[in-house]
């Protein structure tokens, strides 16, 4: 196992900032379990297409998702227990943006499973170089409770270049200090999901790039999923950005934001990672069993899995788990709705809402 050395020459290491922090107090906000103890693996989802109807209608609803959102190039897939659906552009490759972190946990969900990580290692006894090290564990990067800033955040604020390297993001990080004692609070942060994507680099002796491919592209067989490298790559519908965002591109975002796959290729994953062919289920479990809520109401985030609990039409609540992501001009979601039994993977270029887009898809699936 070869361990990753970040060189952090221009910081300052006695800096208290980041001095150890023993007696962090316990988080003491709500949380919530995500997943029902007797929560079973997901029974393999039909190959064959929904009837007629059912096509035409999620047709149908995708083409006025389009029209609200105003998206350039839209693609959906839906799987349900009695068959499943793609939309035009539904084998076409997309960027997925942080649905990525699903990814890159259940990477590490899989390496705790074969005993080579623990939730409560420190990120210091894998990787060196990153501030407050010793005191943050892989779980509170994986539920974002490590108390360490987002990068892509300090440079928005200070209007600075986007960081070229993890090396360069923890140079801002340490510059900024830590938000709060680890694992007293919760904050967003994709420079904690840029450490895990180092640590699976460190465990398995080679790329995060390669680990996604062996671990789950090629057992699932998904041919067009992967972590894209290469800032020259456009093989995926091109962002839409507003006026004035910046251009970005996926390569920038590594295991917190790099995923390029086609939406049937995403609809698999998740019915991979639901039926146990990546993980057991306790550890799909684990990942839901205590969820902090996140910055839009009715959202949760456990270990690299988030919670939707929306209103429903009866005064109740629809619950899905899954992941969104977003960049400048691109929006995704992968989600399973609970109650329903069905996958949606739906991404789009623009600004879009792809959990509106998501939403109106699963209505129209489960429709009589």
């Amino acid at each position: 196992m070869r361990r990753t050395m970040l060189a952090l020459a221009a910081l300052s290491v006695s800096a208290p900032a980041y001095a150890a922090v023993p007696d962090c107090p316990a988080y003491d906000g709500e949380t919530v379990a995500g997943l029902p103890a007797d929560f079973a693996p997901v029974a393999a989802f039909p190959g064959p297409p929904l009837e007629e109807t059912r096509q035409e209608a999620l047709a149908a609803a995708l083409d006025r998702a389009q029209d609200a959102t105003g998206a350039p190039a839209i693609g959906a897939a839906i799987m349900t227990s009695e068959g499943s659906w793609l939309s035009a552009d539904g084998d076409k490759p997309f960027a997925w943006a942080s649905v990525a972190k699903l990814v890159t946990a259940t990477i590490v969900m899989q390496m705790v499973e074969e005993g080579r990580l623990t939730l409560d290692d420190s990120v210091a006894s894998h990787i060196d170089g990153v501030p407050g090290g010793s005191d943050i564990t892989l779980a509170m990067l994986l539920s974002h409770t490590s108390g360490l800033a987002s990068a892509n955040e300090i440079v928005r604020e200070e209007q600075l270049p986007f960081p070229s390297s993890l090396t360069a993001e923890l140079v801002l990080v340490e510059e900024r200090g830590p938000l709060f004692c680890p694992g007293s609070g919760w904050r967003y942060s994709n420079t904690g999901y840029a450490i895990l994507g180092a640590v699976i680099e460190a465990v398995d002796d080679a790329d995060f790039a390669v680990s996604v491919r062996r671990r789950i592209a090629e057992p699932l067989g998904l041919a067009s999923f992967r972590i894209v490298t290469d800032p020259a790559d456009a093989d995926f519908a091109r962002f839409a950005p507003a006026a004035g965002e910046p251009e970005m591109h996926p390569a920038r975002a590594g295991s917190a934001g790099g995923l390029v796959a086609t939406p049937r290729d995403m609809a698999r994953f998740m019915q991979g990672l639901l039926g146990g062919a990546l993980l057991p289920t306790n550890r799909l479990r684990q990942m839901a069993a205590t969820s902090y809520p996140m910055f839009d109401a009715g959202t949760f985030y456990g270990l690299g899995l988030m919670i939707y609990r929306l209103p429903g039409a009866d005064g109740g609540t629809i619950d899905w788990i899954g992941h969104s992501g977003g960049m400048p001009g691109a929006k995704a979601i992968l989600a399973y709705d609970l109650d329903g039994g069905t996958i949606v993977a739906a991404a789009l270029t623009g600004n879009g809402s792809a959990e509106a887009t998501a939403n109106l898809l699963l209505r129209t699936a489960s429709a009589e």
